[in-house]
């Protein structure tokens, strides 16, 4: 919090607030002499430090405001709009929406002039860089929402023009906003008839001549009631938010994401739940150039109030929103709760393993998506169900593993052959079905090398606590080759192992908890031949960790990069809460180890569930940071070193964070697929995000010592910009001038080094 809280010495609605670039406005419909009948709006002028400038001052000429309802500035006054009852008292239909404009230093321009021709409730209002539209719903019939076009200047552009009609009651306030290019209204409906309490929240496209798009877009058509829904709009998709399960004792604050278009990005999710018996009542959204601030009341229904409801004992809280990073598609946002981490591509398209679908949640299912994000075909099923699959493909057909629920006790290996088209290659097939549970811990569970398969997890066949490692050699016709492979058999647990391949052999890490009573585990390697044959077991890490999490290995072409989480948190709150930090060591193709341990990531908190592939260049290790649910990644060379800082993907957005994530190399783009769900990881949704290339461009004349350039590219994703004088030269060299890591995407440049250079060529990339 920035200073004490801002006091303006009134009483009234709760206020809405605008802002002109230089101070914000307070206005909100003041109770000071309500005893008398007298209800005016009021405005109090606040600077950017917070600092009250002036004193409370007369918004509206008239004293009969019913509520005071929006305030938006449109490029040289804003315009504040209200629900007015100066016709008196008349029951239904008395209320009409008035408006004035207030100049930026809270100077009323004209009087106030009636917007609605007939009666309304219920404003809001957006502004487009040439006029305002204003929307209400009628206060006749309650059924109809209804616009219309104002000039800044004051004349009306239009008349009044219906957004969205029907039987249906609309009696709760929507929202309108401008997106850069055309508005977007959102509206309630109480779609299970008068007085049922089932309410849904529906869209409407205008454009800035007022023409309403045909389509209605359904954004919340869940059982029950969702009211008062808020829009912000990010650049890319829209956020709207909405009261959940109003009228029931679970009130809560949900919302999702809607591209440009109004298709959803998200499942509903939830911003605010029930807190210490406390409702989550009446959300506002704001975007800031970088994240959504959501802001919530929380307060105590009281039971047995009369006539409207009423609460008790309020605050207000704050929860901060990530977007959805640029190009961002969504795989799986069904009602299920899906998830995902692992991808292969076929050299066309590519193939994500998805636990989830219409059967179930762990249903085992799979989407084919192009290289533009395009879903291609419809959801593959296997018929099977169990845990999130991992895929390979091996020049013919893709190979989906998983730990399959084969009954209610035991859980097996599996596979599934699917062909590049996405239909299913044979039947599904036991991989491993030995006594005991199969697992697939962690996430580098296969790998094909070539000529066969190989398939690596934990097994429990002797037992939980003296879980081994075995794989299983699997041809590209789905035969068995050979017996299952014991690739880590001790008295102790073995676990989470991964599995690379160095072009002669397999490389599998895994942990092992160290004899004794304390819980303590390392990370060891084991060669294992094309044929399938274990080496030694060598040890990888330098320090033990008291909990386990999944490791993690990539092949450069000389060396691996084996990494893992540690858990560094052995003070007062061990063994209740784990501080993950993740670290990495070097291996060579002869299961050798290079040098220390590594640090990767040792920020404060927590950092799980580390994974890492080979970029073409560089390591890209990706993690989770526990404290705030991003999807976090960094570059590394091939001695391990830090090229970058570190950058975000994803991030949290309210009880939704990412809980999982990788990337895939497919030799020209990185492509990630992450799983979004609740801290307690339900109400998952699976997305893809192919990062795109980095363009340079010139920006402002050439002089003759100077060139000034502008790089974009993903925001937070780090790039150099690079130059050279021979780019057409078989043994061109370039040069890095700059490195940026641009939370927006937009760097500029300024190369001051063209002094007597004829030409010079720029060129963007990643590390």
């Amino acid at each position: 919090m920035i200073g004490s809280q801002i006091t303006t010495g009134h009483t009234g609605d709760p206020p809405k607030v605008g802002f002109d670039g230089v101070n914000y406005i307070l206005a909100w419909a003041d109770y000071g002499d309500s005893g008398n009948g007298n209800v005016p709006v009021v405005g109090q002028m606040i600077s950017v430090s917070g600092a009250l400038i002036g004193s409370p001052f007369l918004l509206s000429q008239s004293t009969k405001v019913d509520q005071f309802e929006s305030i938006c500035f449109g490029k040289t006054n804003f315009l504040v709009t209200w629900a007015d009852k100066r016709r008196g008292d008349t029951g239904q239909g008395n209320r009409d929406i008035y408006g004035r404009f207030i100049s930026p230093a809270g100077v009323p321009q004209g009087g106030d002039f009636k917007i609605s021709g007939v009666a309304g409730v219920g404003s809001s209002a957006a502004f487009d860089g040439t006029n305002f539209l204003v929307v209400w719903r009628d206060d006749f019939n309650d059924t109809d929402i209804i616009g219309r076009l104002i000039s800044p200047a004051g004349p009306f552009v239009t008349q009044e023009f219906l957004i969205d009609g029907n039987t249906f009651h609309s009696d709760n306030e929507g929202t309108v906003i401008f997106d850069g290019a055309r508005y977007f209204v959102t509206l309630g409906d109480e779609v299970g008839g008068n007085l049922s309490n089932e309410w849904d929240i529906f869209g409407r496209f205008v454009t800035t001549a007022g023409t309403v798009a045909p389509d209605r877009i359904p954004i919340t058509t869940a059982v029950g009631s969702q009211i008062l829904p808020s829009t912000a709009f990010d650049g890319t998709n829209y956020l709207v938010a909405w009261m959940d399960g109003f009228g029931s004792t679970n009130v809560t604050t949900k919302a999702r994401f809607l591209n440009s278009t109004g298709a959803p990005m998200s499942s509903e999710f939830t911003l605010s739940a029930v807190q210490e018996g406390k409702f989550s009542l009446i959300p506002s959204l704001l975007f800031d150039g970088r994240r959504y601030l959501a802001v919530v009341g929380l307060a105590e229904p009281v039971i047995g109030g009369v006539g409207d409801a009423q609460f008790t004992n309020g605050v207000i809280n704050g929860i901060f929103v990530n977007p959805l990073p640029r190009g961002t598609f969504p795989i799986g946002i069904t009602s299920s709760n899906e998830s995902a981490f692992h991808l292969a591509f076929d050299g066309t398209n590519y193939l994500v393993g998805i636990q989830g679908g219409s059967a179930a949640h762990d249903e085992i299912t799979a989407q084919l998506f192009s290289p533009t994000g395009v879903l291609i075909g419809a959801r593959i099923t296997t018929g099977r169900f169990g845990g999130t699959p991992s895929v390979a493909f091996d020049g013919t057909n893709y190979l989906m593993v998983w730990e399959d629920v084969a009954d209610n006790n035991n859980r097996d290996i599996y596979g599934q052959f699917i062909n590049p088209s996405g239909s299913l290659v044979r039947a599904p097939f036991a991989i491993s079905s030995a006594p005991g549970n199969q697992l697939l811990d962690g996430f580098n569970h296969l790998h094909f090398d070539g000529s066969n398969y190989f398939v690596v997890w934990r097994d429990e066949r002797n037992g939980q606590l003296e879980s081994d490692i075995y794989g299983q050699l699997v041809t590209p016709s789905g035969t068995l080759l050979g017996s299952e492979i014991p690739i880590a058999i001790e008295t102790s647990m073995q676990l989470e192992p991964a599995v690379g391949f160095d072009g002669t052999n397999f490389l599998v890490a895994y942990l092992v908890r160290k004899a004794g009573p304390t819980e303590l585990y390392n990370t060891y390697g084991k060669l294992v031949s094309r044929s399938g044959v274990p080496g030694s077991a060598f040890l990888i890490s330098q320090n033990p960790s008291p909990r386990f999490n999944p490791t993690s290995l990539a092949f450069d072409g000389t060396n691996y990069l084996v990494v893992w989480a540690r858990d560094t948190d052995l003070g007062p709150n061990f063994p209740n809460q784990a501080g993950w930090d993740v670290y990495g060591r070097l291996v060579t193709r002869f299961g050798s180890v290079v040098g220390n341990e590594l640090p990767i990531a040792t920020g404060p908190g927590g950092q799980p569930f580390a994974t890492v592939i080979f970029a073409g260049n560089s390591y890209l290790v990706s993690w989770i940071e526990d404290s705030d649910g991003r999807f976090n990644n960094r570059f590394f060379n091939r001695a391990g070193m830090p090229l970058t800082a570190e950058f975000s993907l994803f991030g949290s957005q309210g009880r939704t964070r990412a809980s999982f994530g990788s990337f895939l190399f497919d030799g020209a783009r990185l492509v990630t697929v992450t799983t979004l769900a609740d801290d307690d990881f339900s109400n998952g949704d699976v997305y893809g995000l192919i990062l795109p290339p980095p363009r340079i461009e010139l920006i402002g004349p050439r002089s003759s010592s100077q060139v000034s350039l502008r790089l974009n590219g993903m925001p937070g994703v780090p790039y150099a910009i690079q130059a050279t004088e021979n780019s057409g030269s078989a043994s061109v060299v370039w040069t890095t001038l700059t490195t940026s890591n641009a939370l927006t995407g937009t760097f500029n440049y300024t190369d001051n080094g063209t002094a007597g250079v004829a030409r010079r060529f720029y060129r963007a990339v990643q590390p």
